[in-house]
């Protein structure tokens, strides 16, 4: 028996009606981590059209996301749960950054996540609930 590599005619038009619709664009997200100096100058230009309209919340969201302005970095040892995950040895996974306006004063906090089995994770409550006790006698 011959084998034949033919489809039937009914498969063929799918095919062929698959290979004749257009692909659909993909659009992908801004990379808010590679900003260049034109980037800056839209989002400057943006801005100044912006501010003709009193859109401040708006403006000071394109200052921080396009690095027009500086921002003031989180020192995160300075905060108690790090400070917690570190003296137990629960490691601190970095996952990117949110930016507040304090004071004046832009601030990028960064956004971290924990994950380790639930004894290390007990041992950080633990851990809390000692010094706790420890500062209240």
């Amino acid at each position: 028996m011959k084998k034949t590599n033919k489809l039937p005619k009914s498969l063929k038009r799918k095919k062929q009606k698959l290979n004749n619709e257009k692909k659909p664009k993909i659009n992908l997200p801004f990379d808010y981590g590679d900003i260049k100096d034109d980037h800056k100058a839209l989002v400057r230009d943006i801005i100044l059209r912006l501010e003709k309209n009193n859109q401040t919340d708006l403006i000071q969201d394109l200052k921080v996301l396009f690095k027009i302005e500086e921002s003031e970095k989180y020192n995160i040892e300075e905060s108690v749960f790090y400070q917690y995950c570190k003296k137990v040895n629960v490691p601190i996974n970095f996952q990117g950054t949110i930016t507040e306006l304090k004071n004046g004063k832009n601030i990028e906090y960064p956004i971290i996540s924990v994950c380790d089995d639930v004894r290390k994770l007990n041992s950080i409550c633990e851990k809390i609930i000692e010094i706790a006790l420890l500062n209240k006698k």
